[in-house]
């Protein structure tokens, strides 16, 4: 994705990453090494970490075994998250592991293996190798989700919290989001409208002052940037289905945001061909990472309607790279 990544950065607030790679067989004599950005150190909820290979040329890539994120909040061992057993190849195959904060605190990372804690992690940077550590702290987690509606073990929570820091998403009232309500084809275009602006401008315009009807400049942004059909402005309060609303994402950025990184062909989703009405954005979507159908099959449910929770889910995957399904990164990429 060709996006500005660090104006993006400056606006996740609650989403922190570290991206690691790996060079070489991961054994107890191993330096793993590093890289890592972060999102915003004062209001944080995911943590996710990532090794992986740094390119071509390393053939001695072998399994990761027994190795961790050593956590530690306040000084005190908070909790090791494993890595799932995983073969690392030169092809970038990767594996990772997730934490989810629950308390406010001063926490510190580092990659371990073993029973005593050994670190493992090396940063590579101009000035030689250091220790892979990186060091958070969360003065207040009601930042984080203020929803009361939303529960921190949902599992669309953390994607509404990220999508709520980009401003790309508000709730229903102050302290609801409602994330089991339907979205309308206004709520869908204006959630365009943010993405398009984010992503082009590396701001939301804010139109709270506008004294019309409330969706009304975001249609007419819409309209004049060419990504939405004029027709669906008589159709703003009616519930948008899942084919109308990947219509309107599938075209609010350009193609180059939105390169596959999968291989769905004509047939793949069981309900969607690409001669469907809306079928080759379905596709497209999918193809990006941005969709993987509701069942084991990849079903789409073209005509059935949409989510709060679940369009939340796709706003932060249309903006943010590394959270689409299927995203392995690029070790020779210098974040």
């Amino acid at each position: 994705m060709k996006f500005k990544k660090k104006t993006l950065l400056l606006f996740l607030a609650t989403l922190l990453l570290f991206a690691f790679s790996a060079s070489i067989a991961l054994a107890a004599d191993t330096e793993v090494k590093a890289k890592f950005y972060s999102k915003d150190q004062d209001s944080n909820y995911k943590v996710t970490a990532i090794i992986s290979p740094l390119g071509e040329g390393h053939d001695d890539l072998s399994y990761v075994s027994d190795v961790y994120l050593l956590v530690t909040r306040n000084g005190n061992v908070y909790e090791r998250v494993y890595f799932p057993e995983h073969e690392l190849t030169k092809n970038h195959t990767s594996s990772s592991a997730t934490l989810y904060l629950t308390q406010s605190g001063n926490y510190d990372f580092t990659i371990c293996m073993g029973n005593d804690n050994q670190q493992i992690g090396m940063s590579v940077s101009d000035s030689g190798n250091t220790p892979a550590t990186y060091s958070l702290s969360i003065s207040s987690m009601a930042a984080l989700n203020p929803f009361s509606d939303v529960k921190n073990n949902a599992w669309y929570t953390d994607y509404i919290c990220t999508a709520y820091s980009l401003g790309l998403i508000n709730g229903m009232t102050a302290t609801t989001y409602c994330p089991n309500e339907t979205m309308t084809i206004a709520q869908a275009v204006v959630l365009a409208t943010r993405i398009n602006q984010l992503t082009t401008l590396g701001e939301t315009i804010d139109y709270s002052d506008y004294t019309g009807k409330w969706y009304q400049p975001y249609f007419d942004y819409a309209i004049v940037q060419g990504f939405l059909d004029p027709t669906y402005e008589s159709q703003w309060n009616q519930k948008a289905t899942r084919s109308q609303f990947a219509d309107i994402f599938a075209n609010c950025v350009p193609d180059t945001y939105l390169t596959a990184i999968h291989n769905y062909n004509d047939g793949d989703i069981p309900d969607v061909k690409l001669s469907d009405t809306n079928g080759a954005d379905i596709y497209k979507l999918y193809n990006a990472g941005i969709l993987e159908g509701s069942d084991a099959s990849h079903s789409f449910q073209p005509n059935s309607n949409i989510k709060r929770s679940e369009i939340a889910a796709i706003v932060v995957r249309m903006v943010v790279e590394e959270e689409r399904l299927g995203y392995v990164p690029d070790g020779d990429e210098v974040v």
